[in-house]
């Protein structure tokens, strides 16, 4: 091309070129684990969004398809974040509670949906640069749920001569659905940050009008408060709530927790200024130190477990799952194989959570259970602790040391196995 007849024509067109790639590259990275998993997902991905059916066997097929000329940034942008969203974030869901003005249904609420969202159209909720627009059509699935894809946009903040405020360059760019339950009258914002999620609820709640009496947050320090706890006693109340939730209420209906995959702590005195520790492992509500937070008055900030549900007479699904109680409640999920189950978990998460928080908790039941926890870890760090020291001894046996030395360490192993 000769520079000197260069025209604004072109230069758009080598920037676009350019961009192209670059979303190309970010769409390879996320490819280098699981690739024909996550070319199955960007196939169903084209097929079921963009109505695409085309053949793609390799990452190399993905990227000549994604070269050609009918190929928009925009569907460049949704592999990425299917795939981001698929195996990088889980699958998130903020939870909010809402309830419909007097007579109201999910078919009139999509219509106010439609009238204060139109397709494409960017919208605010005060002078920032963050926008939300309506990605795609509304659905309703079995008239109980209602789903909103929805385009998430935050530019870079400018100053103009003056001190004036304008909008920059594109920062970040997500698309992902908010979900309506009549079931449960619970909406779920399915997007990985919380700053997103916060914006999409204050858009809605602006422009989407007449149609709700009550949008708000699923808090669970707001609700904790109305949980009955006799006596006053050292131990937290949150973590009282949810060591009941994970111990007892989530395990029915189909439901059980097989793995206690972690636990984040932190000290409710602030002053303190003490990190949050997270503790991993199997077994985890076996744990010594897992015990000894609670029974110190720590707070449990988020879990992490494995759980199998059933999904029929005789068929079992697995899903790892991250609950996050800080602020909004956030629930997170990977390793699904069916994305459909997803509101039947929600509804089953919350309702358990429900059923917690509604108990009354007594001084001395908590405490006995806090107790049995420390026994119970005390009991497996022996058992571990006598397997390590008679592995040891026998291995000393195994040495040729002088016998008079080989016979102290002996002993003193021994005072450890008697």
């Amino acid at each position: 091309m000769d520079m000197d007849t260069l025209t604004s024509e072109d230069v758009e067109t080598s920037t676009d070129i350019i961009n192209i790639e670059k979303e190309i590259e970010r769409i390879k990275s996320l490819l280098e684990r699981e690739t024909d998993k996550k070319l199955e997902v960007v196939r169903l991905y084209l097929l079921m969004h963009h109505e695409v059916s085309t053949s793609i066997a390799s990452v190399d097929d993905l990227a000549n398809f994604l070269r050609t000329k009918d190929v928009d940034t925009d569907l460049l942008i949704g592999i990425f974040d299917v795939l981001d969203q698929t195996f990088s974030r889980g699958y998130p869901n903020f939870v909010f509670e809402y309830e419909l003005s007097d007579g109201m249904t999910l078919a009139q609420l999509k219509d106010k949906i439609e009238t204060g969202l139109p397709f494409e159209q960017e919208k605010s909720y005060n002078d920032s640069f963050i926008y939300i627009k309506r990605a795609g059509e509304i659905t309703i699935l079995d008239g109980t749920i209602l789903k909103v894809p929805v385009t998430f946009e935050k530019y870079k903040e400018e100053m103009e001569f003056g001190g004036t405020k304008k909008k920059g360059d594109l920062d970040s760019k997500t698309t992902f659905d908010v979900v309506f339950d009549s079931v449960t009258n619970l909406s779920y914002i399915q997007c990985g940050e919380r700053n997103q999620s916060n914006a999409t609820h204050k858009i809605f709640q602006k422009h989407v009008t007449r149609i709700f009496k009550s949008f708000t947050p699923f808090s669970f320090s707001r609700k904790k408060s109305n949980t009955v706890v006799e006596n006053e006693f050292q131990l937290e109340k949150q973590t009282i709530i949810l060591l009941d939730y994970i111990e007892k209420s989530i395990n029915q209906d189909g439901h059980e927790i097989n793995d206690y995959l972690s636990v984040a702590f932190a000290n409710k005195n602030q002053e303190k200024k003490v990190r949050s520790v997270r503790l991993s492992g199997n077994n985890l509500l076996d744990s010594y130190e897992v015990g000894d937070r609670v029974r110190l008055g720590d707070l449990i900030k988020s879990v992490r477990f494995q759980m199998r549900f059933k999904t029929g007479e005789n068929s079992i699904e697995m899903v790892n799952v991250t609950i996050d109680f800080q602020a909004t409640i956030k629930f997170q999920y990977s390793n699904l194989q069916n994305t459909l189950y997803i509101c039947l978990i929600n509804r089953h998460l919350i309702k358990t959570l429900n059923d917690s928080l509604n108990k009354c908790y007594k001084e001395q039941e908590v405490d006995a259970n806090i107790k049995e926890i420390i026994a119970r870890a005390k009991v497996r760090d022996s058992a571990f602790l006598t397997s390590v020291l008679s592995k040891v001894k026998n291995d000393i046996n195994q040495l040729t040391l002088p016998t008079p030395d080989k016979a102290k360490v002996l002993d003193v192993i021994n005072t450890y196995l008697t």
